[in-house]
């Protein structure tokens, strides 16, 4: 099973993902952060650029860089997938969104997608206040935020949909426990 923990910045994604793998503490579970890769797959795709690839020129906007990123990150994700997969990313492009989760959404029918949200105050809020975040990512995600939550809202309206605003880890993680457990059976 993967599980996708989707949404926008400061909504919560990398405390409940971590939280959830820890819950379900089977050995078999393993937690996917694409951050933790990113400088790898940049370093793969750098090394070892690809031509000119007309694969996914339907894709508005997305650069042969973005289209091999994507690319990298669902060989990774396919990698894993053999046991429980919680991916903690969000996905705010449509090159993300074509090469990685719809294709994947496709060939793996147990993909639980779960979007974590908030009211926009509530995350500028918290972008502002997150002191692991630099000062020029702050000033980014603000800047992205409505974007990505309007992405967000017009890409996935069949996930599920689950509000962050005043509750606490633990609720959600039980919450998404839950979900898990309803479609094993």
């Amino acid at each position: 099973m993967i599980i996708w923990i989707n949404g926008t910045y400061c909504v919560g994604k990398t405390d409940i993902s971590g939280r959830l793998k820890e819950r379900l503490s089977a050995a078999d579970v393993e937690l996917l952060e694409l951050d933790n890769y990113s400088n790898t797959i940049m370093g793969k795709i750098l090394k070892n650029p690809k031509e000119s690839d007309n694969s996914y020129s339907d894709i508005e906007g997305a650069s042969l860089f973005d289209i091999q990123y994507c690319e990298e990150f669902r060989k990774i994700i396919e990698e894993k997938a053999h046991k429980m997969l919680i991916v903690d990313t969000a996905i705010t492009d449509k090159a993300c969104k074509n090469i990685v989760f719809d294709y994947l959404s496709e060939k793996y029918d147990d993909l639980l997608h779960i979007i974590l949200m908030a009211d926009e105050e509530t995350i500028k809020v918290r972008i502002q206040n997150d002191d692991k975040r630099k000062h020029d990512d702050k000033v980014f995600a603000l800047a992205n935020l409505r974007n990505n939550l309007s992405f967000m809202e017009e890409n996935f309206k069949d996930a599920i949909w689950i509000k962050t605003d005043d509750r606490d880890v633990e609720s959600i993680v039980d919450e998404i426990i839950e979900l898990i457990m309803s479609r094993k059976k």
